[in-house]
């Protein structure tokens, strides 16, 4: 199983849809302007180093977004790769990824900055990332359905229950419709485990 540290950046990498997400509001709220102030950019630095600055100003949630899908993809092939292969007896199995309607929407939010012109980004995404920080943390215990887990990874969730009547998050990368399908698994939270 992960350390602490491990599965809270692992739940944070629930992040990266969010600042995707601020990312495509930050370029619609800007837009007819951008132009201008890449040609001003570079007018102002002919160094090239205009691409950098502009990168920078307008493309870091970009560069974050791609950062934690990088960090999400090598901490699941570290967990399949590393951690302990144990069987598991599974007496029932079904989908979980119903529960991603609640995660959607809370993805969503960001797209209210669209009506609050006041608001500045840094504020809103240092708001979200400290809710989320805090609930990934009272939460790391418990099973989590990550976005980037289930779109980008192609996990897909399922809720198990073993025969000793415990409840699992198993993540598969293939559909699954039988509990004996299920023989070898990893565990990478207290009952967050991944099909192998």
């Amino acid at each position: 199983m992960f350390s602490n540290l491990i599965r809270l950046v692992l739940a944070l990498t629930g992040l990266a849809p969010i600042l995707l997400i601020l990312w495509l509001v930050k370029i619609v709220l800007q837009w007819h302007t951008l132009n201008n102030q890449l040609r001003n950019l570079i007018f102002e630095h002919p160094d090239g180093s205009a691409l950098a600055l502009f990168l920078i100003r307008y493309a870091w949630h970009l560069v974050f977004f791609f950062l934690l899908i990088l960090i999400c993809k090598k901490l699941m092939k570290r967990a399949v790769l590393t951690l302990s292969i144990f069987s598991l007896e599974v007496k029932s199995i079904k989908p979980s990824d119903n529960q991603f309607n609640t995660v959607l929407i809370s993805y969503l939010l960001p797209f209210f900055k669209f009506y609050f012109h006041q608001l500045h980004d840094v504020v809103y995404l240092l708001g979200a990332m400290s809710l989320y920080s805090l609930l990934a943390f009272l939460g790391k215990s418990s099973y989590h359905h990550n976005l980037v887990i289930r779109l980008l990874l192609g996990y897909r969730h399922y809720e198990i229950q073993t025969r000793k009547e415990v409840t699992y998050l198993l993540l598969s990368k293939r559909k699954l419709m039988d509990p004996s399908e299920v023989t070898s698994v990893v565990q990478i939270g207290d009952y967050m485990i991944i099909h192998v």
